[in-house]
This record gives structure tokens, sequence and C-alpha cells, in this order.
């Protein structure tokens, strides 16, 4: 028992980080559980395996246990874990590596920060198309209107926040 109140109450880098991986990977067998609940419904036409109700459950439930139960922990991870991940790196490599090593690991995240809307939009342009079993009109316009808005203001957050160079 005291190792559990150990765990829980850490405040050890190390311990969070890994408490991160295993929560999201607890949820995301718990997600795949769910999936492949409704690829048994789908894999026949007139299933009654669940029913229309439970099916409509599983789907939102699905959907919500990966985006919040095991995407978020594991980008948080990622914000988190980066400059930790990055020091790391940098205590591995001889100091005439030094410069290269961070000047990689910018570009990664510059690389990253501009390539993951891309993919994210895709993917989701896929998710609302027409054969999609969810497809609301309109809805991928106004979710690029919105993100779209939120880039802009975090943007000019961002600009106001810069030191000038003089």
């Amino acid at each position: 028992m005291n190792v559990v109140y150990e765990w829980l109450t850490t405040v050890d880098h190390k311990k969070i980080g890994l408490m991160y991986i295993v929560y999201a990977l607890i949820f995301l067998v718990i997600a795949g559980f769910q999936a492949i609940l409704m690829r048994i419904q789908l894999a026949v036409p007139n299933n009654h395996f669940v029913s229309p109700q439970v099916f409509n459950q599983l789907f939102t439930m699905h959907g919500t246990t990966m985006v919040f139960f095991v995407g978020m922990p594991i980008f948080e991870l990622g914000g988190v874990a980066l400059s930790g991940l990055q020091g790391l790196m940098t205590a591995r490599v001889t100091p005439s590596e030094q410069g290269r090593l961070q000047g990689a690991n910018g570009v990664l995240g510059s690389l990253t920060t501009m390539i993951g809307p891309i993919v994210f939009a895709w993917v989701f342009a896929h998710s609302v198309s027409d054969w999609s079993s969810f497809a609301p009109p309109g809805l991928a316009f106004y979710a690029a209107a919105a993100a779209m808005a939120a880039a802009f203001v975090l943007a000019l957050g961002v600009r106001a926040t810069t030191p000038s160079p003089d």
C-alpha cells in the first residue's frame, strides 16, 4: 500500500511520465475493445450483436476515449517531456556535436508544428466525407475556421510577447 501511495503522490518527473504512458496505454486497450465491438456489429448486414443505442454509445465513447484519454496524454507527454528528452539526448553526445543535435531537434519540432495540422486536416476531411458514417453539412468548414482563428490568436499572442531586438 505504501508503494501505491508513493506513486500517486510523487513529484518525480520520471514516475509521472511513466504514469502518463501507462494511463494512455490502458485507455488505448479500452478504446480498442470498443472498436472491436463496433466492428463485430458492422461485420454483417442486419447484425444484432448490440442494439442501435448501444452502438451509438460505443461510437461516442470510442471517439471520446481516443481523443481525451489516449491522444491528450500522449500529446501532453510530448509537450512536457520534449525538453527533458532533449536534455537526455544532449547528455549523450560529445560537446562538438551539441550544436548539430540542438539544430536537428529544433527543425524536428518546427516540422511537427507545420505538418501536424495538415495531417489532422486530412484525417478530419476523410472522416466527414460523403462516404463517412458521420457527415453533417459544413462541419469541416466550421472546424477549419475555428482552428485557423485559434492559430491566429495564438500567433498574435506570441508576437505580442516576443521582445523586440532593439
